[in-house]
């Protein structure tokens, strides 16, 4: 029912009417982990993993919870996870998804994307401290635009 109700709403800001036309129309541009549970756009409450995307045929934008986007999309998942690792931890690493989201989104610079690629592999012990200081700036700057407050 509600992955029916899904496929309504985004129909109606599609360009295609069909539905495995359309949902290639749709690309990920943002995520959220909110605090406040929120309201998918198939009915379903609660979500706190929110992805923003966008339709590239209509310029139309929808947020949708994570477990509606993996229909088109399974990269948010990945994200989350890999936010949801560096919360805990801020010396983990995030995965090559999540950093390249950052990259696009410009949450992170050129050179700080470069840098974090280069150390991805590494462990922390290896490290020096400076790099290890700058890895979890990074990390912050990711975690703090996709939790909201």
């Amino acid at each position: 029912m509600s992955e029916y109700k899904l496929t309504i709403e985004l129909l109606k800001s599609s360009q295609s009417q069909k539905w495995d036309e359309a949902k290639l129309e749709w690309e990920l541009i943002d995520i959220e982990k909110m605090k406040e549970a929120q309201e998918c756009l198939c009915g379903h409450y609660p979500i706190n993993e929110i992805c923003i995307i966008k339709n590239n045929k209509t310029n139309k934008e929808e947020r949708v919870g994570n477990c509606c986007v993996k229909k088109f999309n399974n990269k948010s998942d990945k994200i989350f996870r890999s936010v949801a690792r560096i919360k805990k931890d801020m010396e983990k690493s995030v995965n090559a998804e999540t950093l390249q989201f950052a990259s696009v989104n410009r949450w992170i610079s050129d050179k700080e994307y470069k840098f974090y690629i280069d150390i991805l592999k590494k462990r922390n012990s290896g490290l020096p401290d400076k790099q290890l200081e700058w890895k979890k700036i990074i990390n912050q700057k990711i975690r703090s635009k996709v939790i909201k407050q």
